[in-house]
């Protein structure tokens, strides 16, 4: 851009006194945003500080400009949106009303019309600024997203879809526009139009994000080819990047593709060998593919100098899933050293599989003593001394950490499940507000309050607003639907409830509790071979020895015939 305006203004001191030659901005031709020659060197001036992130600079070349010519909507425009970016409102609105008098429907003076509407929590008068700006400029991008962003948050998710329908109309070719009305409907869970609109996206100009979106659709669809073309296409442009790999791995697993899943492993080391700092990524995809075997012979195969901590870690809990006695030794010989977090976790889950809640807690509290500060140790102390029976004392080992750390988001977010799972829900939900203040995009929280809500029954059109807003930071994400499920199952809306955890499930095939919702949600369709068969993968997938109890005992009822499901409410 700097080089674009730089080359305008050489063009400029050639012709000072022509005004039919100065219509280039950017390379652009700009009849309709006119200015005249003596102001054009000083908005040119704006545009060059602009790019080098001097506003200030900027905003009085602006006002040099209008010295020139008082009657450009355009230059009236640019300095209202600087003032606006500077927070000095009341200026701005002044420098907008000036635009309009010149010109009521000039589309950048309607647009900020709107944005300092929503900047002060005057969402009314906002959406009306947009809708002018709309109507002025079908074409104009900036307004219909806008006002398709803030209809959303407002809860008007289909007259934000109809905006953003018309814009894709309008422009069919904007990338950015399908994009957003694929993120919406993905937010709706219409996966197919979610799957249209990012495929027209990716048409246009491919990126890693969209690739990945898209491959996430066609999982939620069960197109699990389409999905695996999508992945290798990202693996192979981020140049096997983990989170990549991760993915591609997840879906060929689920796949049951043996030989595609040797295949990327090959892939994989022969990228280790040519750069040795890869070998921890495979160490721990190995481990994700449950091949902790071949993790020790990637060790094995390690001079002395390149077994590194990372690498350390991954053999101990390769040794773990092995339940090879050594196990316990390596794992603890990490405890003092930067993986310790990482490796007591690991003992802590091996004791509570165990069913010795109470051994686990004692590692994960040698643990802290090196790394006080860890917020996931601190958790897993809690459910572990939850799981021993000791609730009072899970809580107090929390709220002592707040005490000394009240801004941590891991800790306050670890506070609210605590509190939930000692029966204090009430509780859970003003600490899980109180951290969305502190940072409203935090998904996790919004889904926290959603389903905590759901599963009690209370609050129920607060649960789904809360559950949108986590899809809309997160989307696509298993765990958000699954809770917008359950809120289903809740009202008594089977049928969604059954589509939604089965899309879920599709996202998340390993995820027990989804597994359990399922079962659930057809036991109450009267569908009892399908309850019975996703109790009994929920069993098998769950970790958390009071749950698995929980599914069970449900189990048993439900071969007995008794289907009994948790009543319901609108």
């Amino acid at each position: 851009m700097a080089s674009a305006v730089a080359l305008a203004l050489t063009a400029c001191g050639h012709a000072e006194g022509d005004r039919t030659t100065m219509r280039l901005i950017a390379g652009k031709p700009q009849a309709t945003r006119y200015v005249s020659p003596g102001a054009y060197r000083h908005y040119l001036e704006a545009r060059l500080l602009l790019a080098r992130g001097d506003k200030k600079g900027a905003l009085e070349q602006l006002r040099a400009a209008l010295l020139f010519d008082e009657r450009s909507p355009l230059l009236f425009s640019e300095l209202a949106k600087i003032l606006f970016e500077l927070g000095r409102l009341d200026e701005a609105e002044s420098a907008i009303g000036k635009a309009l008098s010149l010109r009521a429907t000039y589309p950048d003076a309607l647009l900020l019309v709107g944005r300092l509407a929503e900047r002060r929590k005057q969402p009314v008068k906002a959406l009306d600024g947009y809708r002018r700006c709309q109507l002025a400029a079908p074409r104009f991008a900036p307004c219909s997203l806008r006002r398709a962003a803030l209809l959303q948050r407002r809860g008007a998710d289909k007259a934000a879809r109809a905006v953003l329908q018309a814009l894709t109309e309008q422009r069919p070719r904007d990338a950015k526009a399908h994009e957003r009305l694929g993120l919406l409907c993905l937010q709706q869970l219409d996966l197919r139009c979610a799957a249209t609109s990012l495929r027209k996206a990716l048409a246009r100009r491919t990126t890693l994000r969209r690739l990945l979106l898209l491959a996430r659709v066609h999982r939620g669809l069960g197109h699990l080819s389409r999905a695996t073309e999508l992945l290798r296409e990202t693996f192979d442009r981020s140049g096997g990047h983990p989170s990549a790999s991760s993915r591609l791995l997840e879906v060929l697993y689920q796949r049951g593709a043996k030989q595609p899943i040797d295949d990327l492993f090959a892939v994989l080391r022969a990228q280790a060998e040519r750069k040795p700092a890869q070998r921890k990524t495979l160490a721990q995809l190995l481990l994700q593919a449950r091949r902790p075997a071949a993790v020790l012979r990637l060790w094995r195969s390690l001079p002395k100098r390149a077994q590194t901590p990372s690498l350390r870690l991954a053999r101990a809990i390769a040794l773990s899933q092995l339940k090879r006695a050594e196990a316990r030794a390596a794992l603890t010989a990490l405890l003092i050293t930067p993986q310790g977090p990482a490796a007591a976790l690991e003992l802590a889950r091996r004791s509570r599989q165990k069913g010795e809640p109470a051994k686990a807690a004692a590692r994960l509290e040698i643990a802290l003593k090196h790394h006080r500060k860890n917020a996931g140790l601190l958790s897993a102390l809690s459910e572990a001394l939850f799981e021993a029976g000791a609730k009072a004392r899970a809580l107090k080992v929390l709220e002592r950490a707040l005490a000394s750390r009240p801004d941590d988001p891991q800790l306050r977010f670890a506070y609210a499940a605590a509190l939930e799972r000692a029966g204090r829900w009430r509780d859970a939900i003003a600490q899980a507000k109180r951290l969305l203040k502190e940072s409203p995009r935090m998904a996790v929280a919004h889904n926290f309050i959603g389903y905590t809500l759901a599963d009690r029954g209370r609050e129920l059109r607060r649960a789904e607003r809360a559950l949108h807003t986590a899809l809309g930071l997160e989307p696509g994400r298993a765990y958000i639907i699954d809770s917008l499920g359950w809120l289903s199952y809740r009202r008594g809306d089977l049928a969604e409830a059954l589509r939604r955890l089965e899309i879920a499930a599709r996202l998340a095939p390993r995820e027990a509790e989804i597994a359990a919702h399922l079962g659930e949600v057809n036991a109450a369709l009267e569908r009892l071979p399908e309850a019975i068969k996703r109790y009994k993968q929920a069993i098998a997938l769950g970790d958390d020895r009071h749950k698995t109890a929980r599914w069970r005992r449900r189990l048993k009822q439900l071969a007995a015939g008794r289907v009994g499901t948790r009543r319901t409410r609108r």
